[in-house]
């Protein structure tokens, strides 16, 4: 099934490679469902563009790894479309993603655009190193590149990124318990230093 998918997609890069660009207002957007999750939480990530056309959603998790680009061979959909991006778009991309682990998802619009697609992070996405999850906490990072078409031609390349936060989880029985020791500790010295002897 996948090499079905992968051959149909090969297919759609070839017709954007060989046709050629025109100009058009291209515009698209990534969007987050929460700022803030905890550990092991799923994320919701909306893709929105204006264009028909065909692209990537890359997250970027807060763990170090080596370079995305040394493993697109792996994923042979995902390099045929990242080679099909401008030098400058690319260079971007890299900048933003440095040594981190990367997961994708390859998003295709059929119709006229104005569509948004709806995806769960870590589910729907494939890991280029490392699996996708949300066990780390730290600053997680969304790029969406598209390659927008009209009919068989190119009209435009844009990206756009989003984040989100992975919170550690505080057990607030324990954050209270804390607290309320913390606090006793002043009054019983006070006390202590006032008790006549």
């Amino acid at each position: 099934m996948k090499r079905i998918v992968y051959g149909i997609a090969a297919v759609i890069f070839v017709v954007l490679v060989l046709s050629s660009m025109a100009n058009a207002s291209l515009d698209v957007q990534i969007t987050v469902g929460s700022a803030q999750i905890n550990p092991l939480q799923s994320q919701t990530i909306t893709a929105t563009t204006n264009e028909r056309g065909i692209g990537i959603v890359l997250v970027i998790q807060p763990a170090e790894g080596s370079p995305f680009t040394d493993s697109l061979g792996s994923h042979p959909a995902l390099l045929v479309l990242w080679n099909l991006l401008p030098s400058d778009t690319k260079t971007d991309i890299i900048g933003k993603i440095g040594g981190k682990i990367v997961s994708y998802k390859i998003v295709a619009v059929p119709d006229q655009g104005g569509d948004s697609i709806v995806l769960t992070f870590p589910e729907d996405f494939t890991g280029i190193l490392g699996d996708p999850s949300t066990v780390v906490t730290g600053k997680y990072m969304v790029i969406f590149a598209f390659l927008g078409a009209s009919g068989c031609k190119v009209i435009g390349i844009d990206f756009d990124c989003g984040s989100w936060f992975v919170i550690p989880e505080v057990p607030w029985g324990t954050v209270a318990t804390l607290a309320t020791s913390l606090c006793a500790l002043p009054v019983f010295a006070l006390y202590k230093r006032r008790r006549p002897m």
